[in-house]
């Protein structure tokens, strides 16, 4: 297995590109995490995503 601790690294040919944002803007953290992620925010900060307008989409390509 392989591990990339900058992804700048292996793109570095085209660090600063769009293909290098589009590379960039695809590793999303899992499921998981991100529902970790709002639990914590709703019950130590009263914070959410539609509150603070952060909703993104499901398919990162969608991001803008």
């Amino acid at each position: 297995s392989y591990m990339f601790d900058h992804m700048e690294i292996a793109l570095h040919d085209h660090y600063g590109s769009r293909e290098f944002w589009q590379a960039r803007r695809s590793m999303r953290f899992n499921k998981q995490l991100y529902e970790l992620a709002r639990q914590f925010r709703k019950s130590q900060l009263n914070s959410d995503d539609d509150a603070d307008r952060t909703v993104r989409p499901n398919d990162w390509r969608d991001e803008k």
